[in-house]
């Protein structure tokens, strides 16, 4: 039965895929929320437990069909690459700082190696990368360039709480083999995970997904 749930998730997110990659952004949405409703349907059957297969769907596709559609509107290279540095510095200098200075944890019960420290220093680390990447494109916005590069700090630190308390609600250490002793695979990108989707929606939500990128953002 997991094989046959594992398949299903596998297709489910292979069509999204291939719709966001053909379709409008909001075709895109709307087939991710088809299908969300899909496999609640067939969970609640009790085939599979509702929350596997319909949060497992909803948990992986979203961030993949935003990177798609980002990756499709004009500048999207370039705001897509951004997103990823951003993270990346916030991993980076959240580690550090908390490890350097420690203090008050953040979320304990969820993640008890997170301290406000580490997500002092990822927005400091996010901030001071998104000002650099301002420099390198061009972008005149600079302080607000760093302020919402600290944002998507927050968010990309809310998504790997988010993947530490998904592990904690099915007791597991990793959440797949691909990476073991380190996580799993998506423990190493739940900060894109989060940031991805909510960068997408806001922009489809504000009907910038045809205008540049990193201008869309910076003016929404």
């Amino acid at each position: 039965r997991l094989n046959t749930v594992r398949m299903l998730l596998a297709c489910l997110v292979v069509s999204s895929l291939c719709v966001a990659a053909v379709s409008p952004p909001e075709t895109a949405l709307l087939f991710w929320l088809g299908a969300v409703l899909i496999s609640g349907l067939v969970a609640l059957t009790g085939w599979v437990q509702l929350p596997v297969l319909m949060g497992g769907y909803a948990y992986l596709a979203l961030p993949l069909v935003a990177m798609i559609e980002l990756r499709q509107m004009e500048g999207g290279d370039v705001l897509v690459f951004s997103l990823f540095v951003l993270v990346w510095l916030t991993d980076i200098f959240a580690m550090l700082a908390g490890k350097t200075i420690g203090g008050p944890r953040l979320a304990p019960v969820i993640s008890p190696n997170k301290t406000w420290a580490g997500l002092l220093g990822g927005m400091a680390g996010a901030s001071a990368g998104g000002t650099a990447l301002a420099l390198i494109f061009g972008w005149r916005e600079l302080l607000l360039t760093a302020f919402l590069s600290a944002g998507f700090a927050v968010l990309a630190q809310l998504g790997d709480l988010l993947e530490s308390w998904i592990k904690r609600r099915y007791d597991v250490k990793d959440s797949g083999t691909l990476l073991p002793g380190h996580g799993g695979l998506l423990d190493r990108v739940d900060g894109l995970i989060s940031v991805l989707a909510i960068t997408f929606l806001v922009l489809l939500a504000t009907r910038r997904m045809t205008e540049d990128g990193m201008t869309a953002l910076l003016v929404w």
